[in-house]
């Protein structure tokens, strides 16, 4: 409740004596609020400290630095607050890297023209979940974000080796699912520039097609020890590697009957940020972070790409069906709350979905995987990688091994199942 400050113009006043002495109009409303807006918003900053904000390996696409200031309020008091600043690589490739593919320009386009609107669809509806974002306090065109420390509220990651149980799988689908339904309304309303995000990054330039092919004759090799049961996929994959391209890209245009929303694109493990009851352990809200490569696809570009990157294999395997049920009926709840108006797709459609574009768990697996669940402690700088990579392409010569497949030791490498990995197709 408010509470006036003992240093506001207005009287305090009790019982009966308020209620025929202070007339409750909107100008003493308004004076109350700058009061203690004033009171609580920092007026300078006393000192503050820099540091990294995640270890190596636990981010690609930025650096991240957490602030931590001691700063002074209105009131006078003194309060230390938590910032996290997201910037740009400075270094060649992975700068490079970051402008071609725009990874800040589309962050900062979400953070100022979709989340504001699913923010005030939420208000509209009277939602009482909150919000599924970080709070963005400022951007820099278009280098830079400043965000909310989420951690001060009781957010964590995941250990991205150790991979996701059942319980927080489905707790994290469902809240992809809610994601998506809130996409969805604001594309039927035409509140998404689809001038940013109606092409995926993937689709862009030839670096995926470069990758693809190299990571196919790696699994080509892998597929070789699977045992018989692989022989026809291996040879369908050796005699035509460049097929795999063509029909991710053909999977990821939406189709005009298809249910396609405003994908997260990169749905790992660190890009949740999840609070978890200290009672129970039950997961009790979640925050998506990195919004650097949403994109209008198929919503089963998120679930695929959730399901390789992030979920243990024997949960994945023993429960897709009911985690792709449990997206099902959250989003079908959540559309409806949130006033969608077209036909919603059954678990039926959703299901066949997942199935005619398994081509999208096969590329994650294999580019992304052994990046995000592997142990790294040996390897160079990600820069350094990249720059030997792409010497060697300038020299006309193979680039060098970092993260292959037929060596990798993960045990989603060293376990694979045709239902987990779904290339059979």
């Amino acid at each position: 409740p408010l509470r006036p400050s003992t240093s506001t113009a207005y009287p305090i006043l009790m019982g009966s004596q308020a209620e025929e002495n202070m007339e409750l109009n909107g100008g003493w409303l308004e004076g109350l609020l700058k009061r203690q807006t004033f009171e609580e918003s920092p007026t300078h900053v006393i000192e503050f400290k820099v540091a990294d904000g995640v270890g190596k390996w636990e981010n690609y696409l930025s650096k991240i630095k957490r602030i931590t200031a001691k700063v002074a309020l209105g009131s006078g008091r003194t309060r230390t607050i938590s910032l996290i600043v997201k910037d740009q690589h400075e270094t060649q490739y992975l700068k490079n890297m970051s402008k071609n593919n725009g990874y800040f320009f589309r962050e900062i386009m979400m953070y100022r023209d979709v989340i504001p609107k699913m923010d005030d669809l939420l208000d509209e509806i009277g939602d009482d979940e909150g919000p599924l974002w970080a709070k963005c306090l400022g951007f820099r065109l278009y280098d830079q974000l400043v965000f909310e420390d989420l951690s001060a509220s009781g957010h964590v990651v995941a250990d991205r080796k150790e991979l996701m149980d059942l319980k927080t799988s489905i707790f994290v689908v469902r809240n992809i699912a809610r994601f998506h339904a809130l996409s969805k309304v604001l594309l039927q309303r035409g509140e998404i520039p689809l001038d940013v995000f109606s092409e995926s990054v993937w689709c862009k330039g030839d670096g995926l097609s470069i990758a693809i092919h190299k990571y196919t004759a790696n699994l080509v090799k892998a597929m070789g020890t699977w045992g018989h049961e692989w022989k026809e996929a291996k040879e369908r994959l050796e005699a035509s590697p460049l097929d795999v391209i063509d029909k991710f890209k053909k999977a990821m245009k939406p189709e005009p009957t298809g249910f396609s929303v405003l994908t997260h694109g990169d749905c790992w493990t660190n890009n949740f940020l999840i609070r978890f009851s200290k009672e129970s352990n039950e997961p009790q809200a979640m925050r998506f972070v990195d919004l650097q490569i949403c994109s209008v696809s198929p919503f089963s570009y998120d679930l695929h790409y959730f399901l390789v990157t992030s979920v243990k294999p024997e949960v994945q395997q023993e429960n897709e069906e009911l985690l792709v049920a449990c997206y099902c009926e959250s989003l079908k709840s959540n559309l409806l709350k949130f006033g969608y108006e077209g036909p919603i797709p059954t678990i039926a459609e959703l299901q066949k979905t997942m199935a005619d574009t398994a081509i999208f768990r096969l590329v994650a697996s294999l580019i992304i995987t052994p990046i995000v669940t592997g142990v790294h402690d040996n390897l160079p700088d990600l820069e350094e990688i990249i720059a030997e990579q792409a010497e060697a392409m300038a020299r006309g010569e193979p680039s060098p091994e970092t993260w292959n497949v037929h060596d990798y030791k993960n045990e989603i490498h060293q376990n694979p199942s045709p239902k987990r990995n779904q290339i059979r197709h």
